[in-house]
């Protein structure tokens, strides 16, 4: 079970291409960056988005992106 203290979640300007992701650091904590310049709903979507990849581990899988 992942614990809110293990996720961090920034809000920056990102191109207008990318609406967020994630990034796993060496001492386990999910960084999620939202792009900044989305509309509140989209970016709580993309949020939502976000927390589904670590929910179902998707960063501990063995093919890279």
């Amino acid at each position: 079970m992942i614990c809110e203290d293990e996720i961090v979640v920034r809000y920056i300007d990102l191109p207008y291409t990318v609406n967020r992701f994630t990034a796993l650091s060496v001492d386990g904590i999910y960084n999620v960056y939202i792009n900044a310049r989305l509309s509140f709903g989209r970016q709580q979507k993309a949020k939502r988005h976000e927390y589904r990849h670590i929910i179902r581990g998707d960063f501990h899988g063995r093919v890279s992106v």
